[in-house]
């Protein structure tokens, strides 16, 4: 991870949940140009080789709700081009999505992307060879029956293809439909039952690994200005091609409360059988920031049950922002790999502070813990990032930046430290 990669994930937080009230439509970015230095690009134990990388990128955040489009999303761009190596690596974080209006409130299409970059082996250095490009792509039609002052129905049927740059075993094309009743029995609280069902078909194996999935989905949720709490309970179950089928509950708890204007919590549990291209089309509502964890599950067919909780807080002061969160993952495996992440534990630390009307500085530490299944490997990642900006003009700005990244191990080999610096000019546009 990048000297500028890295202050973003101690400053968004591995496992920060947001649940703020939308911002209004808008249409904003930021491209950079610039040089990341790091002292061990191999994240070896022996210290490794520097190198200088020439990391150019883009991000945007856009909210529009028009009569004829609706759109949303949220991400970021990077191309890193080393100078131990002339190939340029462009890494995609974003969501987007887009319904189009064919009968406006009532027939919609709808166009959504989800890209993300993940390990291609958990218990490897988190290098650039180590990483690649994961990608969902659906589409499909949406269709609205009834009043939103009575009952209001949404059916739904998307396709969509899953791709992973290094691991062909993630390959495969996901079909869904879904349907949903809604009842908004007052402005801020509603009710909701729901039917999901989704075909899972992997582009390598003959079908042996493809499996059919089912859900019903009860929702309740209300939202007012300084509390918000949503509830989703009901059952799942999979029908793998070959071998019996698995039930279990599905519990999601979200919560948010502002006691004052300058603080907010926020909590997020879940529970559910999952698997790693359901979590890569998670991304429901892209105006949450990302979450950067480095090692995640271990990307290819696996299914498992999943238990995370998610807690945040954060407080705004006149010229001071100060954010903190903890984040836990268990995964139970049905057909583990021998790479498989068990569990991790995390916990951030940010602060932001506006030193003048033109500089701030962004300071920030984090600590994951990682488990792996049938192993008794035991890592714990440490990062500390510092992060200075100077506005040149409104538009234009200077951000530099310098950063630590650790990793302790009961594995003498696995250990290693990284030292790392950037520097960029910024424009920031939109409106």
């Amino acid at each position: 991870m990048t000297a500028n990669a890295l202050p973003a994930a101690l400053l968004l937080g591995a496992g920060t949940v947001a649940a703020q009230v939308p911002p209004p439509d808008h249409l904003r970015y930021s491209a950079w140009v610039g040089f990341d230095y790091t002292d061990n690009v191999e994240r070896s134990r022996d210290g490794g080789s520097g190198d200088l990388l020439f990391a150019p990128g883009f991000n945007y955040s856009v909210l529009h709700s028009g009569r004829r489009w609706r759109v949303r999303g949220d991400g970021e761009m990077r191309i890193e081009r080393s100078g131990l190596d002339s190939g340029v690596d462009p890494r995609a974080r974003a969501a987007l999505i887009a319904d189009w209006a064919i009968l406006p409130q009532r027939l919609y299409w709808s166009f959504q992307d989800f890209a993300e970059v993940q390990s291609i082996d958990p218990q490897a250095p988190d290098d650039p060879g180590n990483r690649q490009q994961t990608n969902l792509f659906q589409t499909g039609p949406i269709l609205l029956l009834g009043s939103p002052k009575s009952f209001m129905t949404r059916i739904e049927a998307q396709v969509g293809r899953a791709t992973a740059e290094q691991t062909p075993a993630f390959d495969h094309d996901r079909m869904l439909v879904s349907a949903w009743v809604t009842r908004q029995t007052d402005p801020v609280q509603s009710f909701a039952a729901g039917l999901e069902s989704s075909a899972v078909d992997f582009r390598e194996g003959l079908g042996a690994r493809d499996f059919r999935r089912d859900d019903l989905v009860l929702r309740h949720q209300r939202e007012l200005p300084r509390s918000a709490l949503a509830v989703a309970v009901g059952h799942s179950r999979i029908d793998p091609e070959n071998g019996p089928g698995i039930s279990r509950p599905l519990v999601h708890f979200r919560l948010r409360y502002s006691p004052l204007l300058s603080h907010e919590f926020s909590a997020f549990l879940r529970h559910e059988l999952s698997d790693a291209g359901r979590e890569l089309g998670q991304v429901r509502n892209p105006l949450d920031p990302f979450r950067y964890e480095a090692r995640r599950t271990l990307i290819g067919d696996d299914i498992y049950r999943l238990g995370a909780i998610d807690l945040g807080w954060r407080w705004q002061g006149t010229r001071t922002q100060v954010r903190a969160s903890a984040f836990g993952r268990d995964y139970d495996y049905l057909r583990a790999g021998p790479q498989a992440l068990e569990s991790s534990r995390g916990a951030q630390f940010g602060v932001t502070r506006a030193l003048t009307p033109l500089m701030r500085i962004d300071a920030g530490v984090a600590s994951e813990r990682f488990a792996f299944q049938g192993s008794t490997r035991r890592d714990r990642d440490t990062f500390v990032g510092v992060n200075f900006e100077r506005d040149l003009t409104p538009r234009w700005k200077l951000r530099a930046g310098v950063a630590r990244q650790q990793r302790d191990s009961n594995l003498a080999a696995a250990e290693f430290s990284a030292n790392s610096a950037s520097l960029y000019l910024m424009y920031s546009g939109g409106r």
